[in-house]
């Protein structure tokens, strides 16, 4: 449907797919523009928010903070047939579990994850 396919794993991992071109996007802006790296906030609505949740989750490094509008966490789906769980009936996965999406994203990741606000 033209959105972000937020619940393909090739789409949501780092270094593939949408993820990646999104990264890339802002890798390109710090380096022709003079944005401050230190100040990259994230927001989407829907789909977009849940590509949002990814970003944030994969590249913690990059980002600073970000919005969630109507979306669901990251981690709630890897396939498609998964994400009419996530957006029918999302609570079969305990908080534990999508933490542990967010920080296996992250890979090494050590530092302070982004501040996340939920609008829902």
């Amino acid at each position: 449907m033209t959105c972000f396919t937020w619940f393909e794993k090739g789409d949501i991992t780092r270094g593939q797919g949408e993820i990646a071109s999104i990264a890339n996007a802002i890798d390109s802006l710090e380096q022709t523009e003079a944005i401050n790296t230190k100040k990259v906030f994230v927001t989407g609505l829907s789909a977009g928010a849940t590509m949002a949740a990814a970003l944030m989750a994969n590249y913690p490094e990059k980002i600073k903070a970000g919005a969630i509008v109507s979306g669901v966490s990251y981690g709630c789906a890897f396939q498609l047939f998964q994400s009419f769980t996530c957006m029918f009936a999302p609570g079969n996965q305990s908080a534990q579990t999508r933490g542990d999406y967010v920080r296996n994203a992250a890979g090494t990741f050590k530092g302070k994850f982004p501040k996340v606000t939920v609008i829902h």
